[in-house]
């Protein structure tokens, strides 16, 4: 199989809103208002130009894109250029359109979720590590909440592959923290999970073999996906 080495981004996701007709878009944007448990996230259109607003604790911050998002509370990682931060606040059947959409328009045929049993091979590969690059997860291995400092005006989401140290052994970023990503369970049938960890929850979370179930229709400011495939998924 084929597994994208970084999470689905909205410079990924942005394309694919912009091959809707007008009157099917606003079913597709990615959108968590105030009941979101990792904050709120919303994707506008205003005059041909995206805007993304981001609220990941009490700071909100919104953005056209080409402008960054800073994070003042930081002392590294403080400037994220959003378009290449994952995509969160879409669910599984939004999800779904867009690999349909992949499929179809985006050069990857059979584009799918990743099975549980594929993106676990991809993060711990064949030994039986806690993380994907070891036994142990320090603070600046990933975007986990302890990152940085769990301080209110520093907690968010970063750009992918910013976390080398937790480069898989395939090579694949942000297994561990950043956003929790969908899967399908390889145990049950129709089951859909998260894995992964993310920026607003503590290390153990991040574990490889922590998994959760959530409903197809769960939104999240910190849940997002990556792209798998079947292995002659390239045209």
């Amino acid at each position: 199989y084929l597994i994208s080495r970084t999470e689905l981004t909205y410079a990924d996701y942005i394309p694919f809103l912009d091959s809707l007709p007008k009157e099917k878009l606003p079913e597709y944007l990615p959108r968590v208002g105030s009941g979101g448990l990792s904050g709120t996230v919303e994707l506008t259109r205003k005059n041909a130009q995206w805007i993304l607003t981001l609220q990941p604790t009490t700071v909100v911050h919104t953005q056209k894109i080409g402008d960054p998002i800073i994070y003042e509370g930081r002392e590294f990682g403080k400037s994220q250029d959003w378009q290449y931060i994952p995509v969160s606040g879409i669910n599984v059947n939004q999800l779904t359109e867009y690999y349909k959409w992949l499929h179809t328009y985006g050069k990857i045929t059979h584009a799918r979720m990743c099975t549980e049993h594929e993106w676990e091979r991809a993060a711990r590969g064949a030994d039986a590590r806690n993380y994907p690059h070891g036994l142990d997860l320090l603070d600046a291995d990933a975007n986990i909440d302890s990152t940085y400092s769990r301080r209110d005006d520093a907690k968010g989401p970063d750009a992918v592959g910013q976390h080398m140290a937790t480069r898989s052994p395939f090579s694949l970023d942000d297994l561990t923290g950043n956003v929790f990503e969908f899967v399908t369970s390889s145990l049950s049938p129709n089951e859909i999970l998260i894995r992964g960890g993310s920026f607003s929850l503590e290390q153990f979370t991040a574990r490889i073999d922590n998994r959760n179930i959530v409903d197809s229709t769960t939104k999240q400011a910190d849940f997002g996906a990556r792209v798998c495939a079947d292995s002659f998924g390239i045209k």
